[in-house]
């Protein structure tokens, strides 16, 4: 059986398996070995770091010109994932060479 550890789920557990544990079997006298010894388990939460790592866009444009900009975004953390979205882009225009004054398009 696989078993999903939910997103946030860290630090240190113990496992423990129980059958019948809807005592739908009848076992009579039996019925007090159904569970297994519990065992450590320690589970590690990897934490997302995504980067920009490159943006083209063009040096200059026109009021209401389309333009294609265009990004590559890492990931970087150990490991294999499953999902392969990065949320959300959102896109901002700076009057200087900082995002402290950027407006949100």
């Amino acid at each position: 059986m696989l078993v999903s550890i939910p997103i946030g789920m860290s630090g240190s557990y113990w496992i423990y398996v129980r059958t019948d544990s809807d005592n739908a079997v009848y076992e009579g006298a039996a019925e007090n070995n159904n569970g297994s010894s519990l065992i450590p388990i320690h589970v590690l939460q990897r934490i997302a770091d995504l980067q920009v790592t490159s943006i083209t866009a063009p040096s200059s444009i026109c009021r209401r010109q389309t333009i294609t900009v265009q990004w590559v975004v890492k990931k970087r953390w150990a490991g294999r994932t499953k999902r392969q979205r990065f949320g959300a882009t959102a896109f901002y225009f700076s009057t200087d060479p900082t995002s402290a004054r950027a407006t949100f398009f």
